[in-house]
């Protein structure tokens, strides 16, 4: 249990808290994520976060496009709507890569393609 957290915390494409519990479980990678994403330490956090924490307002406020655009990745990943039967095999995909938002529009485009009908 200790391992979740640094290990999605680099598949995030963060540095990884020296002082924290647990290590990055770089075995569950594919070759490919290992090679061009290799695991980056900082000491610690804790001052980070608490200078961090002082200076970053409460709320970010988005524009309606934003606000849609997540929304449309939230249902695409199957957290809003969808079907109460707990069957995950219409959801998207988890990525292969990180850290970066075009992944959930690719996500979006790849989930809106594959419910729209096809003609012909």
């Amino acid at each position: 249990m200790l391992d979740i957290t640094p290990t999605v915390i680099h598949y995030l494409g963060f540095a990884v808290a020296r002082d924290m519990d647990g290590r990055v479980l770089e075995g569950i990678f594919e070759p490919r994520f290992r090679d061009q994403h290799p695991v980056r330490y900082v000491d610690t956090y804790e001052d980070q976060a608490a200078a961090a924490a002082a200076a970053t307002p409460v709320a970010e406020e988005l524009d309606a496009e934003e606000l849609a655009d997540q929304e449309r990745a939230l249902r695409a990943l199957g957290y809003l709507g969808g079907s109460s039967s707990g069957d995950r095999s219409e959801q998207a995909p988890v990525p292969a890569e990180a850290g970066s938002y075009s992944i959930l529009k690719d996500l979006l485009a790849e989930s809106e393609a594959r419910s729209s009908p096809v003609s012909g």
